[in-house]
């Protein structure tokens, strides 16, 4: 994919500026605002593809669940019963699916500058948590907007990632830390 105009705005869980792709920027500090916590974003990785992951698979059920308390069944019955079906996955191989994928992450991983690796604190308790990757139609991203929007109240903090080992408080020191820690997969600069 060609390379997308980036933009800088302020990401709540780092508690500093990161560059995004303009295209889904407005999405993002939507999310942000609501309390759904992404850690990748790109607003066309795949030709016709949007991609965002988020921090947890919390994050992620509650976005899917604020789009589709958010849907119109009344008045826009045809649009809505289909987008609801793509976004539900119901819609199979066809065009317009929306794809969902896990990734583990091993909270223990850091990145060692020194030596240029990353390796792991066997100091700290186990912890494998999950990141989801969620793909959706980029002609869909303006109505996810929409909906989006509409909604008005977070739906609560869930910041992932190595929640036991720190507080769930994005502003906390341990955060900030761990996120530090694992530039080498969640770096200011690809954050969305």
């Amino acid at each position: 994919m060609a390379e997308h105009e980036q933009i800088r705005i302020s990401h709540p869980a780092f508690e500093d500026m990161v560059e995004v792709d303009e295209g889904i920027a407005s999405l993002l500090v939507a999310l942000w605002d609501r309390g759904i916590m992404t850690c990748n974003s790109c607003q066309e990785n795949q030709p016709g593809t949007a991609w965002i992951e988020f921090y947890s698979v919390t994050d992620a059920e509650k976005f899917v669940s604020m789009l589709v308390s958010a849907l119109d069944p009344v008045n826009r019955p045809e649009e809505d019963d289909f987008l609801y079906s793509r976004i539900l996955g119901w819609s199979g191989n066809e065009r317009g699916s929306w794809r969902y994928e896990v990734h583990t992450q091993d909270c223990r991983e850091y990145y060692n500058s020194s030596k240029d690796v990353v390796e792991l604190d066997t100091s700290l308790p186990c912890s494998i948590e999950f990141t989801v990757s969620m793909r959706f139609p980029v002609e869909d991203y303006t109505r996810v907007l929409e909906l989006v929007s509409r909604s008005t109240s977070p739906l609560g903090q869930s910041y992932g990632l190595c929640s036991q080992a720190e507080s769930a408080d994005p502003g906390t020191e341990g955060r900030r830390n761990y996120l530090a820690s694992n530039e080498h997969r969640f770096s200011p600069s690809g954050l969305g």
